[in-house]
């Protein structure tokens, strides 16, 4: 991949919009909420969200916030109404669909969640499970190909990336994917080289608490890990495409330049960087 730097300017913009997005989900103290209609922006009390994403959780067309904070994990509608809430610390939690029944549940790494066929029911039933350490991001996905789907979760603070293979039973199987370099904070899944399976981006988030971490003084590398399989077995093969940037806490892999492939953006303690792949 070609790594870009952003321009200072442009960087600037990129930074008013993360904190203006961190100035509606993360307000402190005795912030009041707000909330609008659906065709204007809404504001919530939320204090310190460490994860995001929005999806159509329950397939009606319209799209829901699943949202979790310090201690509890959310589901909002676009009017800015709380359709599910349990309260629940867990570093990072992640949607994917775990039974099969192509709806997204709620994973958290002591268990998950079973999405009911109205996701606006007031309880979900948890289904405990061990999947692994404080995990700093978790994906689903069905990495071994036998037809059930497993998860992928990475660490904030240690070292570590693991994938948990879902057996017969409910019960799960941890296996280590990669050690090496520490603070895995997030991961993203997508097709990197269009073979049709899933590969993952990560890297190391640089001096996340001032250098207090577990290896934080590490390179900031950047790595997509490319899947394959053998004898029925997932098989990461890690690229290294930069050691001098890292992820943050969050960061994106999308299509920037519309020429048919994947990109990563990243924007951390390093800077703004975006990485064309080039063929």
């Amino acid at each position: 991949m070609s790594k870009k730097y952003v321009p200072l300017i442009i960087a600037a913009v990129l930074a008013c919009l993360v904190m203006l997005v961190a100035g509606i989900f993360s307000f402190k103290g005795s912030a009041a909420a707000e909330k609008t209609s659906s065709e204007a922006a809404w504001s919530q009390f939320f204090d310190s969200a460490e994860s995001m994403k929005i999806i159509d959780l329950n397939g009606d067309g319209r799209d829901e916030l699943f949202i979790q904070g310090i201690d509890r994990v959310s589901v909002f509608d676009g009017n800015g109404n709380e359709l599910y809430s349990y309260d629940y610390f867990a570093p990072k939690t992640t949607l994917g669909d775990i039974n099969g029944d192509s709806r997204a549940d709620v994973v958290v790494t002591k268990g998950w969640w079973e999405a009911p066929l109205d996701a606006a029911a007031p309880q979900w039933e948890f289904h405990a499970a061990d999947l692994g350490e404080d995990a700093a991001d978790m994906v689903v996905y069905d990495f071994d190909g036998d037809g059930d789907n497993d998860v992928l979760s990475s660490s904030a603070h240690r070292f570590g990336i693991w994938w948990h293979e879902q057996l017969p039973g409910g019960k799960w199987q941890t296996h280590e994917i990669d050690k090496s370099y520490s603070q895995t904070h997030a991961v993203e899944l997508a097709d990197i080289n269009g073979d049709g399976l899933m590969d993952f981006v990560t890297g190391k988030r640089w001096w996340a608490h001032g250098g207090k971490d577990p290896g934080a003084d590490g390179a900031a590398v950047m790595y997509w890990y490319e899947l394959t399989r053998k004898n029925g077995r997932p098989v990461w093969i890690p690229h290294q495409f930069d050691d001098d940037s890292g992820v943050g806490t969050q960061f994106e892999v999308a299509d920037v330049n519309g020429d048919g492939l994947p990109d990563v953006v990243t924007a951390n303690k390093k800077g703004v960087y975006y990485f064309e792949q080039v063929r």
